[in-house]
């Protein structure tokens, strides 16, 4: 019996595995499915990953060929568009078209054939740019952190736009380059660039300055506003304190109504955006609307003919500008005639009084302060904050004490001024293509804006106007 239902149950096992056994195969080949698919996935991934890695590498090993096609496309496009080759020899003592001569040698020298395109930034920054930067806000975008930050705002315009203007759909296109982004990703992914700027720590120190400082140096008589930095629309944690901004500065000038003297100290300030300054500042000073009458000039290049298309100089002053076609039927007698100019234009930017930031189009009858203006400069003084003391200078509202500005005054501002990317290598390249003279055609770039009274010796600017008010105050004895 025992036997019988071994027998039985044997009989019955190898039955039930019959008829499992294509279960039994289904799922073996689903297992195997799996795993030939796992490797499978595994090793396209490894080839990917090696075939994305071949071409990061040739993408930052590019060979000096390709950098040395980067370095004369962009001499081409600063001889056709950037007027300030002429000026850059007399300013800077620096023949540029020499100068990219002695480059393109050094990238021609087969030795020099291993740098990688971080090191052929680094190369640009120390052999071309600090040599020339001084004038037309001429420089090479070196850190990642403002590329990603004007991307940002670039998008952010471009998301809130009903109708995205032209200037900004271009320079859209010019940041978002493929090459362009790789470019700051890779530099970005180092933590930087492989050279420290040699300014590096005054650009650390004037990025954690006050935008404006106040204080009472005199009783009843002088007081004192530090103009540290001009507000850069790219910078949002800032302009996201405009109200408190503009609350504290007119507190201020409620307490210094009836004061002889205010002392306004630009020296270090290396520009921005002058709008809030003159909304701020300027405003409060005046009694009727101001302008500053220039001409500015173009070469013929495609960057200029685009720039000249979309460039919106309202930028430039609070009450807007004007900007007309101009034709001399003599030449300025200062105007430098070996630039082949293309195109002249008269320009009038304004500073008005009566605004607010909360309302622009309030206007206020009283004049918040009416007694003496001084204006402190040194050669820091730059960009943004060159064109405030000109309003001021050129319309007698104020004093300027120090030393001659740094000489780049212009309207070029991220992201609206004018910016390249090199081809190849992807990174970016900004300058300016207008050239603004005085009405005598006399140069506002290079030389500086001249103070009325220079540093007395052995005093800075402050210890200078001090002692010129002390004079004032006690009959000029």
């Amino acid at each position: 019996m025992f036997l019988f239902k071994l027998k039985s149950f044997w009989s019955s096992f190898r039955y039930k595995c019959y008829k499992m056994r294509g279960r039994f195969i289904a799922i073996g080949i689903v297992i195997v499915l799996i795993f030939a698919t796992v490797a499978a996935i595994r090793v396209n991934t490894a080839v990917g990953e090696a075939r994305d890695r071949r071409q990061l590498d040739q993408f930052i090993n590019q060979g000096n060929e390709s950098l040395l096609y980067d370095f004369n496309y962009l001499m081409h496009i600063l001889e056709e568009n950037w007027p300030f080759f002429n000026l850059s020899k007399s300013v800077n003592g620096v023949d540029i078209h020499q100068l990219a001569d002695d480059i393109r040698s050094i990238l021609s020298n087969p030795a020099t054939d291993d740098m990688t395109i971080h090191e052929f930034l680094d190369f640009l920054r120390v052999n071309f740019f600090w040599e020339v930067g001084r004038i037309g806000h001429l420089n090479l975008m070196w850190r990642y952190n403002y590329y990603f930050t004007s991307v940002a705002n670039l998008n952010q315009i471009v998301r809130d736009a009903g109708a995205t203007p032209t200037n900004v759909t271009m320079f859209h296109e010019i940041y978002t380059r493929p090459n362009t982004a790789l470019f700051y990703q890779t530099l970005r992914d180092m933590g930087g660039s492989t050279l420290e700027h040699p300014d590096s720590q005054r650009i650390a120190e004037i990025e954690n300055l006050s935008v404006y400082e106040t204080a009472i140096l005199q009783d009843g008589s002088i007081a004192y506003l530090a103009v540290r930095q001009m507000l850069n629309l790219r910078e949002d944690p800032r302009m996201g304190n405009m109200g408190q901004y503009e609350a504290m500065l007119y507190e201020f000038y409620g307490q210094i109504e009836g004061f002889d003297h205010l002392i306004i100290d630009m020296r270090g300030n290396t520009g921005g955006v002058n709008f809030h300054f003159n909304v701020f500042v300027v405003s409060p000073l005046l009694y009727e609307e101001v302008t500053l009458p220039a001409y500015v000039f173009y070469k013929d290049g495609d960057y200029s003919r685009r720039l000249r298309e979309t460039f919106d100089l309202r930028m430039w002053g609070v009450g807007g500008s004007t900007m007309q076609a101009a034709s001399f039927s003599d030449p300025l007698p200062y105007l430098d005639t070996k630039i082949n100019f293309a195109h002249a234009y008269y320009a009038s930017a304004s500073a008005v009084a009566g605004y607010t930031l909360s309302n622009l189009f309030a206007i206020r009858e009283d004049v918040l302060f009416n007694g003496n203006v001084w204006i402190l400069v040194d050669e820091n003084t730059g960009s943004a904050a060159e064109s405030a003391v000109a309003m001021l200078k050129f319309n007698n509202l104020a004093t300027v004490v120090g030393e001659a500005t740094h000489g780049i005054f212009g309207v070029t501002t991220d992201p609206i001024g004018m910016t390249m990317s090199l081809p190849n290598t992807g990174m970016l390249i900004r300058f300016d293509v207008a050239y603004y003279t005085d009405t005598e055609g006399r140069p506002l770039q290079g030389y500086g804006i001249q103070p009325h009274y220079f540093n007395r010796p052995n005093m800075d600017a402050l210890e200078t106007v001090m002692a010129m008010i002390a004079e004032i105050d006690n009959g000029g004895n």
